[in-house]
């Protein structure tokens, strides 16, 4: 089987749609599936990719040419919040359902695809009834890299000294420091924050420090994910529109703490008040917990087995 894979990252876009995109290509090669994975990346995107295997191209901007290339593939999944209703009917032409779109929260009305949403709140989208439209949706399909499909048991400290500070893509420096200060001054935790412009982190690195830390503040997108893998107990912020339904998700379950928006003016008093209510070890226990449940490493390979045992697919 072969599969196209579009993608994007960069400064605007941020890293969880190449995330993703790594994650599966690397769950589609498990299941002896050939994959092209293509990305629209600035030079940021491009040194997360580094020591990948991909091809750097500016794909929307040249859509006809990928179109054409779309006809040599069995699949083609498509993460990006750029892709209008317009490309993926054309992609729909040629590959009918064999068109995958990753969706975070019903972007466009889709012609005949299959549309993929693995979000803790995934199974509660409402994208209609249609028999064109085939549907892989909820928790149980949370895409992760590879490096978190198995992942050790986390311990809970009795105190919190540790904090891990992440943001993902978005050029929020000021607020990261800002952050920084008010974990070292209010509460006398280390802190590790993590600039993507001045350290590359692998997915090992990722892993290993949440697993050393005590407790997290994170953006809303994919990062958050890999947390709850972790089972770090998190208190979350919004940098973005396509972050809320998420941050929402997890509060309800019961995972994390749901701060604010980044501009908030109240959002140091609330990270300040959810730090308080994480620092009792059951309170982090039981946090941990949740998010280790809801997350069991297993969405990838769970995607894939469905896209490769669809009727279309194989014909």
């Amino acid at each position: 089987m072969k599969v196209l894979i579009l993608s994007e990252a960069g400064r605007e876009a941020g890293f969880g749609h190449l995330t993703r995109c790594l994650a599966l290509k690397g769950a589609f090669e498990k299941n002896s599936a050939r994959v092209d994975l293509v990305v629209n990346a600035n030079e940021m995107g491009d040194s997360l990719l580094w020591g990948q295997q991909y091809r750097c191209f500016d794909w929307w901007n040249n859509r006809k040419e990928t179109l054409k290339k779309v006809n040599d593939f069995d699949a083609v999944v498509i993460d990006s919040y750029i892709a209008d209703a317009e490309f993926y009917r054309s992609c729909s032409q040629i590959l009918g359902k064999r068109t995958f779109a990753i969706d975070d929260y019903r972007c466009i009305d889709y012609p005949k695809c299959t549309v993929i949403n693995p979000s803790i709140c995934g199974d509660e989208s409402d994208y209609g009834s249609s028999d064109k439209v085939e549907h892989i949706l909820g928790k149980d399909y949370i895409i992760l890299r590879e490096e978190f499909w198995n992942v050790p048991q986390k311990q809970i400290n009795p105190n919190p000294s540790k904090v891990l500070i992440t943001l993902g893509g978005h050029n929020k420096q000021d607020l990261l420091s800002d952050l920084e200060d008010l974990i070292r001054n209010k509460f006398g935790c280390e802190c590790v924050a993590v600039r993507p412009a001045a350290k590359r982190y692998t997915a090992l690195e990722m892993r290993q420090a949440m697993l050393d830390v005590d407790l997290c503040i994170s953006a809303g997108g994919q990062t958050t994910y890999e947390l709850a893998r972790c089972g770090v107990p998190t208190i979350g912020v919004c940098l973005a529109d396509n972050q809320v339904q998420n941050l929402e998700g997890w509060q309800r379950e019961g995972f994390l703490d749901y701060a604010g928006w980044f501009s908030d003016d109240d959002l140091f008093a609330k990270i300040e008040a959810a730090f308080r209510m994480l620092i009792p070890q059951s309170e982090r226990i039981k946090r941990s917990q949740i998010g280790r449940k809801c997350v069991d490493g297993r969405g990838s390979s769970r995607i894939v087995e469905k896209i490769m045992s669809l009727k279309e697919v194989n014909k």
